[in-house]
């Protein structure tokens, strides 16, 4: 385990080769699965509808986001004065550019008649997935680099988020114990106390 940790951690400190390693991943189990079945199609397991060209996309980056954030939030791609950061203009020049490798080929398929079909789909599959891996760290980059600061609002929330919750609480308790047990009829349609809405949603907290 501490092997693979290593092999983690360095892989992480260079953008470049982790890049690399989920592209060629992706790339690995999308293109045949889009070669078999379109993007709107949804394969049913039991009660569950998953869309089958991409639920392993879904699988590979979460494992991937666990293998990073493994390393702590202040290493690897996450530091703030990595590689990612200092280049963030080439990442997000990439992640435009390879949006546009996907997308155009599709437009190609889907507007323009008797084109190589089979080829273009190729090459708008692959800009998929390099378009996936680049948003990703472009953005992780974007973010590194211009909202590392700490917001205002945000801080104000995080320190009353314990009395916020227990407000919402109370009046959620309030209104479904008033709906359902308080509420009473009247010539004028249904009231409620509000001294019986707040000691419900006293009991509710």
């Amino acid at each position: 385990m501490h092997g693979v940790a290593d092999l983690i951690e360095k892989i992480t400190q260079q953008p470049r080769k982790l890049f690399a390693i989920v592209v060629c991943i992706t790339a690995l189990t999308y293109l045949p699965l889009s070669a078999l079945y379109s993007p709107w199609y949804w394969a049913q397991i039991g009660p569950f509808e998953v869309q089958a060209t991409f639920a392993p996309q879904y699988a590979i980056y979460f494992f991937v986001g666990l293998a990073i954030g493994s390393q702590g939030l202040d290493r690897g791609i996450f530091d703030e004065e990595g590689t990612l950061v200092r280049r963030w203009p080439l990442w997000t020049g990439g992640a435009f550019a390879a949006f546009f490798l996907w997308i155009i080929p599709a437009a190609l398929i889907a507007k323009m008649p008797n084109v190589p079909v089979k080829a273009l789909s190729v090459i708008g599959d692959l800009g998929l997935v390099i378009f996936a891996a680049a948003a990703c760290l472009s953005m992780t980059g974007l973010f590194q680099r211009f909202a590392r600061g700490r917001l205002p609002v945000i801080g104000d929330i995080s320190e009353h988020g314990a009395f916020i919750s227990s407000t919402i609480r109370s009046c959620c308790g309030c209104n479904t114990r008033c709906s359902i047990r308080l509420c009473r009829p009247s010539p004028r349609g249904y009231s409620c106390s509000p001294a019986r809405c707040s000691r419900a949603g006293e009991q509710a907290s």
